[in-house]
């Protein structure tokens, strides 16, 4: 038997897995005395599993980071510029 928070499967196989929907409304804050850019979007949910599962990659200017928050913050340089790429696993 799998368990979510809605759903109850009593079945020999598990359900078809679909991916997570598209993390959404990208933000960002930058901490000037740290360098820090506070980078948060709203969370993306998943039908087949606890929406807590659901991790996140970010790839930015040729890094990539995961984690499973909705938010993460980065040291970036000032004056430079940053491409952001966010997808939900």
């Amino acid at each position: 038997m799998a368990l979510d928070k809605t759903k109850y499967y009593f079945q020999n196989s598990t359900p078809d897995s679909k991916p997570p929907t598209a993390p959404s409304n990208l933000n960002f804050e930058y901490d000037q005395n740290s360098s820090l850019l506070k980078v948060f979007w709203d969370k993306a949910t998943d039908s087949d599993s606890l929406d807590s599962s659901i991790g996140y990659s970010l790839k930015y200017n040729g890094k990539a980071t995961t984690t499973f928050n909705n938010f993460m913050d980065v040291v970036v340089e000032p004056g430079a510029n940053y491409n952001f790429e966010l997808a939900a696993f």
